[in-house]
């Protein structure tokens, strides 16, 4: 558990207990769940209050919350969460890392509208761009090179990385059981067609993400994309916003 340094959830400790919507509401109004801007610091701490604000209050406006639940900080993992029907459930939170991709997408965002990226993910996971160097990653509509859905498919190979080295972790000695494992993934925003993404995403973790040789999974696996919760990603794969928008997979 949590005990050094500022509590988690601030004036309530490293615990808190929600009875109900407007509980949540009320009590996660007392606490700084802010992300700063590219240019200012961001904590670990800062993107998962963030994170597991965005979570708690989607599933809660879209009743997949069940009231009363405690949620607990934690390490290894990140946080329990105590259910109502006294099951618990793990929460592990983890914001999208390729340094090499952040700088490449800061230029890119100071580029004109059309130009794209292209790079190779696996190299810039080991040799990320040095700064000055990006400019020859972007591509525009005609060059060599050129996908129309480049950054929904480089977004998706980063998504699934981070899920498999959340999950040998998962299957580490030092990670806590549960009666149930879920991923959080904080990404930040690159300009994705998201619908296309997550019909992506579902369809390359079917075709190359191959988790039988693990003995625990997630359950399921949710990424923050702006202030959207992209729910169970790898399944069923909703968009909760106000109103749950279900995603089709059809490949028609």
């Amino acid at each position: 558990m949590k005990t050094k340094g500022t509590p988690f959830f601030r004036p309530y400790g490293n615990e808190i207990e929600l009875h109900n919507e407007s509980d949540r509401r009320e009590k996660f109004s007392n606490i700084d769940c802010f992300v700063p801007e590219k240019t200012k610091e961001r904590t670990q701490d800062s993107i998962e209050r963030y994170s597991v604000n965005i979570y708690l209050e989607r599933l809660s406006q879209n009743k997949l919350l069940r009231f009363p639940v405690k949620i607990r900080k934690d390490e290894c993992p990140d946080f329990f969460i105590f259910n109502c029907d006294k099951t618990t459930t793990v929460l592990e939170e983890t914001a999208v890392k390729s340094e090499g991709f952040h700088m490449a997408m800061t230029e890119f965002e100071k580029s004109p509208e059309t130009a794209r990226l292209d790079f190779d993910l696996s190299k810039l996971e080991k040799y990320p761009l040095s700064k000055g160097g990006n400019k020859k990653d972007l591509l525009k509509p005609n060059e060599e090179g050129w996908n129309e859905d480049l950054r929904e498919t480089k977004w998706t190979d980063i998504i699934l990385s981070t899920i498999n080295k959340k999950t040998k972790k998962l299957n580490g000695p030092r990670f806590k059981t549960a009666d149930k494992y879920e991923l959080l993934i904080y990404s930040y925003s690159y300009g994705i067609n998201i619908k296309n993404a997550l019909l992506l995403l579902r369809k390359m973790a079917v075709e190359r993400f191959n988790l039988k040789s693990f003995e625990r999974n997630f359950h399921c696996v949710s990424v923050i994309y702006d202030d959207k919760l992209l729910y169970d990603v790898a399944n069923e794969g909703f968009i909760l916003k106000e109103v749950a928008d279900k995603i089709s997979y059809s490949t028609e």
